[in-house]
């Protein structure tokens, strides 16, 4: 006898009984399991920008980045270079983009920077457009540029957070105050001299030493230490105005 809602073994079919070259099956299908989680679902090519953006990126199921991408251009770039024009910068406005920026951006750009990581966004052919999202965007939302990349692909993923990983919490409460702000400020303060130190005894040198990368990536990344200087130092001559 079965209980309501048990599927007898005798009718649940085995991956032998599937044809050869017949499509793959869910594995759902062979255990007798009723899966409700969410799946992706390639979206329609009707809008021309939709088009567009399948001319450019590898998974259609990507097209939401390069609206974010946009938008994100749109609205916090200009909102920025805003706030540095001379005696343009207010406290108030400060605050509102510091709120737009938390509220509506961050988290859906950490999003997108993790999955254009694990995943390259566009096609071959413009593959220099990759750089768009970690180095020109990233410095608006806290990134540094390719930071993201080489703690969590070069470091995270292989220690898995094992106590090898700089980023573990097995050691720390989750509810505790002073754990909290232990990870914090070590996080803060030491990761970039950590990851450094374990890239090189790992031996992960291409991610750790510029030299090892072409001339061209190698004078993007000059270019962004310069322009990150430039905006520090202009940072600094508005705090010493106002």
């Amino acid at each position: 006898m079965h209980s309501a809602g048990e599927v007898p073994l005798a009718t649940i079919p085995s991956p032998r009984d599937v044809p050869v070259g017949a499509a793959p099956q869910p594995l759902s299908t062979f255990f007798g399991l009723t899966l409700t989680d969410p799946t992706s679902v390639i979206p329609q090519n009707g809008s021309l920008f939709a088009r567009l953006c399948n001319g450019l990126i590898l998974d259609p199921r990507d097209r939401p980045f390069i609206a974010l991408s946009l938008q994100a251009s749109i609205v916090i770039v200009p909102f920025a270079a805003f706030l540095f024009w001379p005696g343009a910068f207010n406290w108030w406005l400060g605050g509102v983009y510091l709120m737009l920026n938390f509220g509506f951006f961050v988290d859906r750009y950490v999003l997108m920077l993790h999955n254009t990581c694990h995943r390259p966004l566009f096609r071959r052919r413009y593959k220099f457009l990759n750089f768009y999202i970690p180095n020109f965007l990233g410095p608006f939302f806290g990134e540094t540029p390719n930071t993201y990349l080489c703690h969590h692909l070069g470091m995270h993923h292989p220690e898995n957070n094992l106590p090898g990983d700089l980023s573990s919490t097995m050691r720390f409460d989750r509810d505790n105050v002073l754990h909290f702000c232990v990870y914090f400020a070590r996080f803060f303060f030491s990761s970039l001299v950590e990851l450094s130190l374990y890239l090189w005894r790992k031996k992960r040198k291409k991610l750790l030493n510029p030299a090892d990368t072409p001339l061209p990536e190698r004078a993007r990344r000059i270019f962004q230490c310069g322009t990150n200087l430039v905006c520090l130092s202009r940072a600094s001559t508005l705090r010493l105005r106002s």
